[in-house]
């Protein structure tokens, strides 16, 4: 659709509307006619763009949605994974929601802890960008000071909580003997020891060593092992 250039009457935009707003409808479960037709002679968009995910095709296919009125929209598809299948955009949407949330409420700019992080990157996002989105907002409100943690996000209490998680034990080596896979097993539970009481004190390894009951320079070792700089 072309605006105000001659190409497209008011009569053709009234019929384009009408047809995509009972197919949109039709295929998504919500109307969208009412407001394309509003718009009216006033509309300027130089183009329409609308999701055509795969199951329009099917749609299509079925007889629920008219085929010429697909192939006047499918003009240039694009094909966007669902989240969960882009783990390695997590931490930086994440990183753009904080920094504008943070802008809005007029809150110095957080920085993730890495147990958040690690529930970032391991939740399956059934809700894609949006609930990510919706976490990091809830995230910076809660959150008192510059640090978000893994409660902020409270991803685990969540009504999706469960739900196309991964099994933790299918991302653990337990080929070899069994004290070869215990040793990874446990080298798996310091890392992940250290860096929360590391986050419970504030990045301090002297106060971390405390809650962890072991010596400090023992502590300073297993830091040095595991790769794991206090913040």
């Amino acid at each position: 659709m072309r605006s105000n250039s001659g190409s497209t009457s008011s009569s053709d935009l009234g019929a384009l509307a009408g047809d995509f707003g009972a197919a949109y409808s039709l295929a998504n479960g919500w109307d969208v006619s009412a407001a394309l037709q509003h718009a009216g002679s006033n509309l300027t968009l130089a183009s329409v763009s609308a999701p055509l995910p795969l199951t329009w095709r099917a749609a299509v296919a079925a007889r629920r949605f008219r085929e010429d009125l697909y192939f006047r929209l499918a003009v240039f598809p694009i094909t966007i994974p669902p989240l969960r299948d882009r783990p390695e955009d997590i931490l930086l949407l994440a990183r753009h929601f904080i920094e504008r949330f943070c802008r809005e409420m007029n809150k110095p700019v957080m920085v993730m802890a890495d147990a958040a992080q690690d529930q970032l990157r391991e939740y399956p996002w059934p809700g894609n960008v949006r609930e990510l989105q919706n976490c990091i907002e809830r995230a910076v409100i809660l959150a008192d000071d510059d640090r978000l943690l893994p409660h902020h996000l409270n991803l685990q209490g969540g009504p999706q909580a469960g739900v196309g998680r991964r099994d933790p034990w299918a991302e653990i080596d337990l080929s070899g003997s069994l004290s070869e896979a215990t040793g990874r097993v446990v080298l798996e539970v310091e890392r992940r020891k250290i860096r929360q009481a590391l986050e419970q004190a504030g990045g301090d390894p002297g106060h971390a060593s405390e809650i962890l009951h072991v010596d400090y320079r023992a502590l300073v070792a297993l830091l040095e092992r595991h790769h794991i700089r206090p913040a």
